[in-house]
């Protein structure tokens, strides 16, 4: 689940880098990265470098109680989905796999933290996010943008 690691998550984590290996030798894997910098830049990195867009399906995606504590604590100024994309430092996978190996994945289920389908890549560049009602508007990435100098 994402969101809200600002309260205390964020220190105190696992870099999944043994799921990681352990998905890429079992399944067939496009692409990957953590999601350190939040769920809509690190989609729009991946995305950006594969050459490819993306849709995200918002209602998919995994909200922690953390992001739903932020958001209230906001009172009304952000939303819990807010949160969940753009806020940083989950540090969970984030990954591109082959439709019917997705199927499989999440058929498998072969990690102790849940794998979640949140959308797919598409050949149109871009980033779009579906809403409850099937409504489809640009995403705009959020998040940690880091500055080289």
């Amino acid at each position: 689940a994402l969101g809200g690691s600002i309260l205390g998550r964020h220190l105190d984590f696992e870099p999944r880098v043994r799921e990681a290996l352990m998905l890429n030798e079992r399944y067939q894997l496009h692409a990957g990265i953590d999601l350190s910098d939040g769920l809509s830049v690190d989609l729009a990195h991946l995305a950006e470098e594969s050459k490819c867009g993306a849709v995200l399906h918002a209602a998919r995606v995994p909200i922690h109680d953390d992001a739903r504590a932020l958001a209230a604590e906001r009172a009304g100024a952000t939303t819990p989905l807010d949160h969940a994309l753009n806020d940083g430092e989950d540090f969970e996978l984030l990954l591109a796999v082959p439709v019917a190996e997705a199927g499989v994945l999440i058929a498998d289920q072969p990690l102790a933290i849940p794998l979640t389908d949140i959308g797919e890549f598409v050949a149109e560049l871009g980033m779009w996010q579906i809403d409850s009602r099937g409504k489809r508007s640009k995403l705009l990435p959020g998040g940690w943008e880091h500055q080289f100098m």
